[in-house]
């Protein structure tokens, strides 16, 4: 695909007789020219010899603007080593692979971005183009890459981090098909105890009891629906819990992170043991890029 000199977006060698059908592109160069109206780009499209359409392909689309600039074997050389980098940042998701992977990605795209200052009417100083350069580095990692991840993690799929290993959670499972039993993933809120604060944050953890459900707590041991299971670290004795309604008792195994006294510790675990349906995340993928998920 390579922009047209003349006029990029127009097919060439139309008929005398008969009037042009439209393209299959004539809706993106619609869209552009309203977002470029919107967003008064016709100033920068004048400066940079270029129609607002392709002007959006070469943001959107890394390597985009080598197509335009007429460079396409280096346009699909970007393109393919993006897309490798997006492969990896999705099979090696929550591990430093991936960090490097998104690092890469946002080069990529950054470096045909900076392509079109050559297209720039006057002669650029070095340190205005490293100046330029750097902008558009941190715009791009700002105002695409930063919200596309948080998107993703809110709508799609979120790593968790349990010790040394990453489990990837499917945030797209309803709350209506949790049972006791299950795997899930959930939010831990701030929790002040006199001088220990928890941090916010996710736990990861079996659901035990549900709703209505009792909880007794002995010396060494604690029962659970007539189930008697060895006593756990920091759980309370002689003690009986009825799990309230829209709970789940989960006991957080997780490592805690906390700063302050650590006598407050057992009071701090035992409150985030009853986790209210509305803290619910996800559940964890049963294989990622076949790949078996860890499970505690």
């Amino acid at each position: 695909m390579q922009a047209p000199s003349h006029n990029p977006g127009s097919p060439s060698g139309a008929s005398r007789y008969y009037p042009p059908r439209a393209q299959w592109y004539s809706g993106l160069g619609n869209v552009g020219d309203r977002v470029s109206r919107h967003l008064r780009l016709d100033v920068l499209c004048r400066r940079l010899k270029i129609s607002a359409p392709w002007l959006l392909l070469s943001v959107v689309l890394p390597g985009g603007s080598y197509f335009v600039l007429g460079r396409r074997r280096w346009g699909q050389a970007v393109l393919a080593g993006y897309c490798l980098a997006a492969v990896g940042f999705l099979v090696w998701l929550g591990y430093a692979v991936a960090h490097l992977a998104m690092g890469a990605m946002i080069s990529l795209h950054v470096l045909s971005l900076v392509q079109l200052l050559t297209r720039w009417p006057t002669e650029m100083s070095t340190r205005t183009r490293i100046a330029t350069s750097l902008g558009i580095f941190l715009a791009t990692s700002l105002l695409i890459y930063a919200p596309l991840r948080a998107v993703l993690e809110r709508y799609f799929f979120l790593p968790l981090r349990v010790e040394d290993r990453v489990v990837v959670i499917s945030v797209r499972s309803p709350v209506e098909a949790v049972r006791r039993g299950d795997l899930i993933a959930y939010r831990i809120r701030s929790v002040r105890v006199g001088n220990l604060r928890l941090r916010a944050g996710f736990g990861l953890g079996r659901i035990e009891a549900v709703a209505g459900e009792r909880i007794r707590f002995d010396e060494e041991v604690y029962t659970v629906n007539d189930v008697t299971r060895p006593r756990r670290a920091d759980m309370p004795q002689n003690l009986e819990w009825v799990v309230p309604p829209n709970h789940w008792f989960i006991w957080p195994d997780s490592v805690i992170h906390a700063s302050g006294d650590a006598a407050n510790v057992p009071q701090v675990v035992q409150g985030l043991a009853l986790v209210p349906e509305s803290q619910f995340v996800g559940k964890p993928f049963q294989r990622w890029f076949g790949r078996e998920q860890v499970k505690p």
